[in-house]
């Protein structure tokens, strides 16, 4: 069995633009640079550390600044380089062996955004991605839960809210 992965050298991210992120495009982008990337190599810290320290660096230094994050700005970073810390840890590094680690990572989030939401039996399979991405709370508050990372209540969860605002 190859355990290699494809390359993705060649994907480029979208930099933040003011308050469009682009975390969207930029899930879309990975996910399908990766599409057959397996449940247990995605769970690889080593993984996803590579990509955030080398492929994608330009992006995580523009996405995922320590000193552009919140609660660790300008002087007060100076004073709180514990909060510094915790935050390079959480979004440059799989911080922990909980899969609430692999969301916190600037890089491995997106995989896992487009993973759990892909329906390739859509007109846009990423259309339950978008709901997801819509606003980060939807992201943040359904995926750091358990019953989030199951694609089948996550999806049934998206599918409602696709119908409720249409």
């Amino acid at each position: 069995m190859d355990s290699r992965l494809p390359s993705v050298e060649s994907v480029q991210f979208l930099l933040p633009e003011g308050e469009n992120l682009m975390d969207l495009e930029n899930s879309r982008r990975l996910f399908s640079a990766l599409p057959n990337l397996t449940r247990s190599q995605a769970t690889e810290p080593r993984l996803w550390t590579y990509l955030t320290h080398v492929t994608f660096w330009k992006y995580m230094r523009a996405r995922w600044a320590p000193e552009n994050s919140s609660g660790v700005k300008g002087a007060d970073a100076a004073m709180r380089p514990g909060k510094v810390q915790d935050y390079v840890l959480e979004r440059y590094f799989v911080k922990s062996d909980q899969s609430r680690a692999l969301l916190r990572n600037g890089i491995a989030r997106l995989w896992w955004y487009s993973y759990l939401t892909y329906d390739a039996d859509r007109e846009d399979p990423f259309e339950l991605t978008a709901v997801l991405l819509r606003t980060l709370d939807i992201a943040q508050h359904f995926l750091e839960r358990n019953f989030g990372r199951n694609t089948n209540v996550l999806r049934a969860i998206l599918e409602f809210i696709v119908k409720r605002t249409d």
